[in-house]
């Protein structure tokens, strides 16, 4: 029982020696994990070998259960370190991948450029009214515009992330459409509902945002928004699902990049907004998909 308690005691303790010695600039991100379970492993490997020197033997057996083999051999301090080893490398191994993969994925910028007009007729307007930014923080890239179609108005914002990383990173609970405190916006309600784009069922997160200084006449005094993720192509409201899709994408190579999507509009006191909101995802997502495959093919072929 106390050797892994000691062992990953002594592992934790030179994890944070490193970082602390360092300046916080190694031990700090997949490294972490790497020296981690190395330290761990070459640790509890020394503890089983100095253990093994003060080992009492097995009581002694009947000869004749020796003399037909029956016997398993004394487990050596050589096949000690060579499990052990085999141990240690096998935990380590996805980690060196990982760290592979972000380092050849390079760090090169993302190229969003929005497209001043969307299909059916929406176009881009730049006339000073309200622009909602929603609280994601650190994306690789991102366009907030707001774009209008016979005198409705509907404004996108798009957080697109890659080679993310313990700092950079779409699904984390500091990223969300209001924080707590906010001096522009208060979220005052919360939902979901279910639509289809094509023959493909989606499910978008709903809110209702108010304006949190009702005197600032640069707020509308409701927003009504939708949010979900894009992964890769694959839409999901889900941040576990959004999780698993990154981390499955990026592990067949398709590498890990994945996007939020924020509709929002006024919110009438006749109500429609949903419609309105419905009607524009369900008639320009070919065109916002089409701009992350842009984006992300523009990405990957600059490396």
């Amino acid at each position: 029982i106390l050797v892994p308690i000691v062992a990953n005691w002594l592992r934790a303790y030179m994890i944070v020696m490193l970082g602390h010695y360092s300046g916080n600039t190694i031990a700090v991100g997949v490294d972490h994990l790497i020296y981690g379970w190395a330290f761990f492993g070459v640790v509890i490997m020394l503890m089983f070998v100095i253990g093994a020197r003060w080992a009492e033997p097995d009581a002694a057996v009947n000869g004749s259960v020796a003399q037909r083999g029956l016997v398993t051999p004394p487990f050596s301090a050589m096949r000690l370190w060579l499990a052990t080893a085999g141990f240690a490398v096998l935990l380590v191994l996805p980690h060196i991948v990982l760290w592979t993969l972000d380092r050849s994925e390079g760090a090169l910028p993302v190229a969003m450029v929005a497209p001043p007009e969307l299909s059916a007729g929406w176009v881009a307007v730049e006339d000073g009214g309200t622009v909602f930014r929603p609280s994601f923080q650190n994306p690789s890239a991102e366009l907030n515009r707001r774009y209008v179609n016979d005198g409705r108005t509907v404004g996108m914002y798009l957080g697109y992330y890659r080679n993310q990383d313990y700092e950079r990173k779409l699904v984390t609970s500091s990223n969300v459409l209001v924080v707590s405190g906010d001096k522009k916006w208060a979220q005052v309600a919360s939902a979901s509902q279910a639509i289809a784009l094509g023959e493909q069922p989606v499910t978008v997160r709903t809110a209702e945002l108010r304006g949190a200084a009702l005197g600032d006449h640069t707020n509308l005094d409701r927003l009504v928004a939708w949010q979900t993720y894009w992964i890769n192509g694959t839409l999901t409201s889900s941040d576990y699902l959004a999780k698993v899709y990154g981390a499955l994408y990026r592990l067949i190579g398709r590498g890990d990049d994945s996007a939020v999507i924020i509709l929002y509009t006024a919110k009438e006191q006749a109500g429609g907004e949903e419609a309105l909101l419905e009607s524009f995802l369900t008639t320009n997502y070919p065109a916002i998909n089409e701009l992350m495959r842009k984006t992300k093919t523009t990405s990957d072929s600059s490396h």
